[in-house]
């Protein structure tokens, strides 16, 4: 995916986390927007930033992904830490199995559509006799 719509697409998911937000904070009861929403989006804006960042500030190679050990590895710490030792310790966070289905899912997603690259394939062309 080119920088550019990279840029879009992490604003589109930004504004989805930002009103749903709103949502909340006005009052609006659903369980997917108050319980799994934020969840769902975290990782896709997180990493979506940092490769964003990466690409942005990389004279070289303004074609970079982030590996998929990395990919795993953020949602493995963030599914331990918001959904085991958070809970334990501050009491607005709540264990839940779905949550780290979210984590998964959004990671899924960026892996699967943000952290694209944007090379061209060279087609050769069928040689002439």
């Amino acid at each position: 995916m080119k920088t550019r719509n990279l840029i879009r697409a992490w604003i589109l998911i930004f504004l989805v986390f930002f009103f749903g937000q709103i949502l909340q904070r006005v009052g609006y009861s659903n369980l997917f927007v108050s319980g799994y929403l934020d969840d769902l989006v975290a990782l896709p804006l997180v990493l979506g930033g940092i490769l964003i960042f990466y690409r942005l500030v990389s004279k070289k190679n303004k074609n970079l992904l982030i590996p998929t050990k990395h990919v795993l590895v953020t949602t493995l710490i963030f599914s331990v830490y918001f959904e085991v030792i958070a809970p334990q310790f501050i009491p607005t966070f709540t264990a839940d199995f779905f949550d780290v289905v979210c984590y998964c899912s959004g990671s899924l997603f960026f892996h699967g559509v943000l952290n694209k690259s944007f090379e061209l394939k060279h087609v050769n062309p069928k040689p002439t006799l």
